[in-house]
Formats: C-alpha cells, sequence, structure tokens
C-alpha cells in the first residue's frame, strides 16, 4: 500500500480505536466520532464525541526495509474529547462522571493498538492534553458550540508503506490540488 494511503487507513484506524477505548469503558454512555455539529443528532443522554482536528508528519525515513522498497512517517495526530450533556442549559454530575471515565480511559491507556483492514495492526502512543484557548476557541467557533467538558488527546504513531510510481504520482497531485 502507498504511504498516502497507509496514512489515511492508519488515522481512520486509530480514530475508531480511541472511540470503542471511549465506549468500552462506559457501554450506557454513546460515543461518536462526527463532527460536532452532527454529534448530538438522534442521540439521548449523555454522550461523548472523538474529532480528529489536527495532523501532521513529525519524521520521514526512506529504505526502512532491506529492500530500500519502504518508507516510514511518524505522525501526530490531536483529537478533541467533547462531552455533550443529556440537557444542554445543565451541565450536572453525570456529565462530569462521563468526562472522568472518559479523560480516565485515556490515561490508563498510554499505548493502544489499531487494527487496520489489511490485518495488520499499528501501535500508537495516545496522551491525554489540555486544550489552549487558541484550540477552544477555535474548535467553539468551528463547531458552533460552547466547549465546556472537553480535553485533548495527542497520539503518536509510525506508519509504513511502499515506494512506488503510484506514491509519485499521488505525491504531485496531493501538491497541485494544495
Amino acid at each position: 500500500m502507498t504511504l498516502l494511503a497507509s496514512y489515511g487507513v492508519t488515522i481512520a484506524a486509530i480514530t475508531e480505536r480511541l472511540r470503542s477505548l471511549i465506549a468500552n469503558v462506559d457501554p450506557s454512555t454513546t460515543v461518536t466520532a462526527r463532527h460536532p455539529a452532527a454529534a448530538r443528532t438522534d442521540l439521548q443522554g449523555t454522550s461523548v464525541n472523538v474529532l480528529l482536528y489536527q495532523d501532521g508528519l513529525t519524521y520521514h525515513r526512506d529504505g526502512v526495509d532491506p529492500t530500500g522498497e519502504s518508507r516510514l512517517i511518524g505522525a501526530e495526530l490531536r483529537y478533541l474529547v467533547n462531552v455533550y450533556p443529556a440537557d444542554e442549559l445543565d451541565v450536572g454530575a453525570e456529565s462530569h462522571r462521563v468526562f472522568g471515565v472518559a479523560r480516565a480511559a485515556v490515561e490508563g491507556s498510554p499505548v493502544v493498538t489499531a487494527t487496520l483492514p489489511s490485518g495488520a495492526t499499528e501501535s500508537a502512543q495516545l496522551m491525554a492534553t489540555g486544550l489552549t484557548l487558541v484550540d477552544l476557541t477555535s474548535l467553539w467557533l468551528a463547531s458552533g458550540a460552547p466547549l465546556r467538558l472537553a480535553f485533548g488527546v495527542t497520539v503518536r504513531v509510525a506508519v509504513t508503506g511502499s515506494r512506488s510510481a503510484t506514491d509519485a504520482i499521488e505525491r504531485a497531485a496531493a501538491w497541485r490540488n494544495s
């Protein structure tokens, strides 16, 4: 699989793994991975939403395997984990409980393994973080709703992929479209 395709598949698998990590700790709470404006659609009760809001490459290395056919990139993904109260006007004890459970799930799992559709696995390092005022303001404006109970999750992962002619074509197309 080309590196760009591997990167996208890995992001999707890690997002689902983060969502399921939180959902498995408290099965009574709905955990979604949607745009914040859609996170409360058709939901009742307190819920949690996981949103990838930033990604970036941290390193790149060619020729990882003896044949020189693989490349390795390091990526850092930043997620927003936001608790939506059952009643928008009342952020009560249940919302705070769900927030604590979600944060404890992330902090209790510093390394997770995500299974890709190919059956391969990628290990990722999780770290719960606070959100800066700039992050909160930007995310609030993007979602159109205040982020009352939210925290960030930084994920670090290494992604491998092939060096093929297709990869060069994909890079050129990505550069033209940027």
